[in-house]
């Protein structure tokens, strides 16, 4: 029989995306398994909202930019009292008001997955401190570990790749509300619908994506784009700038922002096809949901989407910044409603293979602990 961890979640990320999601989806996946959670997050942040929500125990700190000796002081006597058999940082600024707040003595074992990537090497003394104390780095997609190795000073043997995963039974069962869903967006069964999942932020390709829709519209008719999710902390101006540039098309009337959405599943599902015209992307859970639900995926060709998306088969990937070349997979899949299905049956097959949550975090609880294990 397993033995249940006690495992800290470690996330001050104040923001609401795919990052600090996983962090909520992970815990709530690990105490699933028996295992107790508890979540370190930004006070007031979406995360500490959605954590206590879901009725985890939160402590909240209101870390950020600088150093903050107080907080650090907070923290050390908090993990003094609470024996965490592994803490788990998400988010790898937090590393250095953690690693200063460990006693000398602790073996507890850190583990920092890695979502983004570094433009920028840190081999400073600063950084081969904080990085002496994390027993393994997680990275969440080949480039990430690749980049890892070059820029983090840290033996290439304690980095390993773990993919995110998904529960794809939602995302099956989301195909019930199709119609429903596409009704209630005012999408005919004849409409073709073109979505975009995400937070409105720079890089993500929404001008892109915008650009591709009235190259599109200039061809066909019976398309509507959607524009699914809001700006995240700080990021507001970009998304009134994308709206500004959406109203100033042509066919403006074909693009529909929803908002932020919580029933993503169903959108997907009454979409036809999806598109993840990222510049960078250190993963793309987009992309994953997207086939999850079988629908084939216009892709950018860059970083981590490389390890998702399978040119010709799950869908097509074109170069990152290039309405043109997006506009045109597009319309070859509009064309072709067969492909649609082809695509999206082989990328369903792929997440059921590769980035099922439950086999993922399976592999997440074994891996913690054998490092748990080795500290003992």
């Amino acid at each position: 029989m397993i033995k249940p961890m006690q495992i800290l979640e470690f996330c001050t990320s104040r923001s609401w995306g795919g990052m600090e999601m996983r962090v909520l989806q992970t815990s709530i996946d690990l105490r699933a398994l028996g295992h107790k959670i508890t979540v370190l997050c930004y006070p007031d942040s979406s995360l500490h909202k959605e954590a206590e929500a879901e009725g985890f125990d939160c402590f909240a700190l209101p870390f950020g930019n600088g150093i903050h000796p107080l907080l650090i002081f907070k923290l050390k006597k908090y993990l003094s009292k609470n024996s965490f058999d592994l803490i788990h940082v998400q988010f790898s600024r937090d590393l250095r008001f953690l690693i200063p707040a460990l006693k000398k003595s602790s073996k507890v074992p850190v583990v920092l997955t890695k979502r983004v990537g570094s433009y920028i090497k840190k081999k400073d003394i600063l950084h081969k401190y904080l990085y002496s104390r994390v027993n393994l780095v997680l990275a969440i997609s080949q480039v990430i570990k690749n980049n890892v190795i070059d820029t983090c000073p840290i033996d290439k043997s304690k980095v390993k790749i773990h993919y995110n995963g998904i529960k794809i039974d939602k995302y099956k069962s989301a195909l019930i509300k199709r119609n429903e869903v596409r009704e209630a967006m005012n999408a005919s069964p004849n409409h073709c619908v073109i979505s975009l999942m995400g937070r409105l932020s720079p890089g993500k390709g929404h001008e892109d994506f915008l650009n591709a829709a009235e190259i599109i519209l200039e061809e066909l008719s019976d398309v509507v784009f959607w524009v699914v999710g809001s700006a995240s902390y700080g990021e507001e101006q970009y998304e009134q700038q994308i709206k500004k540039i959406a109203g100033e098309l042509k066919n403006s009337e074909k693009i529909i922002f929803t908002g932020f959405r919580k029933d993503i599943p169903e959108l997907i599902a009454a979409s036809d096809i999806i598109a993840v015209p990222s510049h960078a992307e250190a993963f793309g859970n987009a992309a994953i949901e997207a086939m999850a639900a079988a629908r084939p995926v216009v892709s950018s060709n860059t970083d981590g989407l490389i390890d998702i998306v399978v040119e010709g088969e799950t869908g097509f990937r074109v170069p990152a910044k290039n309405p043109g070349e997006l506009s045109k997979a597009i319309i070859e899949l509009i064309s072709d409603p067969e492909l649609r299905i082809k695509f999206g049956a082989a990328g369903q097959k792929r997440v059921e293979e590769m980035f099922n949550e439950s086999k993922q975090t399976k592999k997440l609880e074994k891996t913690f602990m054998e490092l748990i294990e080795q500290n003992d």
